[in-house]
């Protein structure tokens, strides 16, 4: 668990995977490519799993080298998680 100012302890704020892609700085990639995407709709879900990710992106049509990319980045997202909650 992290500590307040005066060294309390409090729990770790996770963060969806909505916050996650949208705040991610992002390089020139395919996962990039995935994020910028994700930014500019408008009705981006709050995703809280693989599978509920999975089911949106075939309601759009994604192209299997999307859902590849995809999964790639849900990965980081978790990973990323448990970097988080493993420093508070």
């Amino acid at each position: 668990m992290a500590k307040d100012p005066k060294g309390k302890k409090r729990p770790a704020l996770a963060i969806s995977f909505r916050t996650y892609v949208r705040g991610h700085p992002w390089e020139d990639s395919t996962a990039g490519d995935f994020a910028a995407d994700a930014k500019a709709d408008k009705s981006f879900p709050e995703i809280t799993t693989w599978g509920d990710l999975k089911v949106y992106l075939h309601g759009l049509g994604a192209a299997d080298a999307a859902m590849v990319t995809a999964r790639s980045v849900w990965r980081r997202y978790k990973t990323s998680q448990r970097e988080h909650s493993k420093d508070a």
